[in-house]
């Protein structure tokens, strides 16, 4: 083996090698090393040892102390941040069930938040019944709209059918309720058996008042006004419905969610059944245009299974009605 030479630390390379050398350059503050093979020839620069790296500056750069960590601010630039004890232990906890742990949550934090019971304030739950027992599976009275979808611009309100409970075949329900329930999923003995209601048919009027312009450049008016559209936590309010445009055209003029999607104000209501959820604030309390949905003269909108709630609410797509509380209930 040969004997391996070290040399001084040199200003700069000879220009005559020796051959089983170790160079070390000056270079800055610090040195560069060279090392030469058994013929005196340069091995490659980077094969002789660890290029200066910028991270490891960086970090040699902080002044470490207890309960700290270091971060990227940006590309090798490191900087320090509190690390508590607490945060230490999430940290160590490995899996979600344990970081649910170490938080104190229950099993609330991973239930789906749409099967939670939030109180539909509407007092006909949805139904177009009237005011009756919500408790109750069958509904004896007649449609009735009731003051929370009062028409506006001419509209009127007149009943679409009943979905009826036990019935022994799609031919005893209209059609709306027929594709009502298709586009819901139910299927079988969900078809048949179930919480009456009525589907709601609103005709748009004449009038012209509140006119708003949709996403497809179509100017429409106000279809509907509830004046009892109360905001209260964090002044948010939501309102759920399934909704057809039967005949015309209809959009909605807040953002809103269809059949779970999310579409900025403007949205023209698709063909067919949808799901429609609007979430939105009011810093006065209250909503006089709920559920914002503006019509083409002469459309026929179709309702079926409204909600109302006071705050932000998700109770995904709903296929039975949104019970509440009105004081028949036996």
């Amino acid at each position: 083996m040969a004997e391996l030479k070290v040399h001084k630390v040199v200003s700069a390379l000879p220009q005559a090698l020796e051959a089983d050398s170790i160079y070390l350059v000056r270079a800055g503050d610090g040195f560069d090393l060279y090392i030469t093979n058994r013929s005196g020839t340069i091995i490659s620069y980077k094969a002789n040892y660890q290029p200066k790296s910028a991270n490891l500056a960086a970090l040699a750069g902080l002044q470490g102390s207890a309960n700290k960590m270091f971060y990227f601010t940006a590309e090798s630039a490191l900087a320090l941040a509190d690390l508590t004890g607490f945060g230490r232990q999430l940290v160590a906890t490995g899996d979600a069930p344990g970081a649910r742990s170490a938080l104190g949550l229950g099993t609330a934090s991973t239930a789906e938040r749409q099967r939670f019971p939030f109180p539909n304030i509407m007092p006909d739950g949805g139904r177009f019944g009237g005011k009756v027992d919500l408790t109750s599976l069958g509904l004896s009275s007649d449609f009735s709209p009731g003051n929370y979808f009062p028409p506006y611009n001419g509209a009127s309100i007149t009943s679409a059918g009943k979905f009826i409970h036990s019935n022994t075949a799609d031919s005893q329900l209209t059609e709306a309720v027929q594709s009502l329930l298709t586009a819901m999923g139910r299927l079988g003995d969900d078809r048949r058996y179930g919480v009456e209601f009525y589907v709601a048919a609103v005709a748009a009027g004449q009038g012209t008042t509140v006119p708003n312009k949709g996403a497809d450049g179509v100017t429409r008016y106000l279809l509907m006004a509830m004046q009892r559209a109360i905001a209260s936590a964090g002044n948010y309010a939501t309102f759920v419905s399934w909704v057809r445009v039967r005949s015309g055209s209809a959009h909605v003029i807040s953002e809103c969610y269809i059949d779970g999607a999310f579409y900025a104000a403007g949205k023209v209501i698709p063909a067919g059944w949808r799901h429609l959820r609007i979430v939105a604030p009011s810093a006065y309390g209250y909503f006089s245009q709920m559920p914002n949905v503006y019509a083409v003269a002469g459309s026929v909108i179709e309702f079926a299974l409204p909600g109302y709630f006071s705050g932000e609410v998700d109770v995904g797509r709903h296929v039975i009605p949104l019970l509440g509380f009105n004081g028949v209930a036996s």
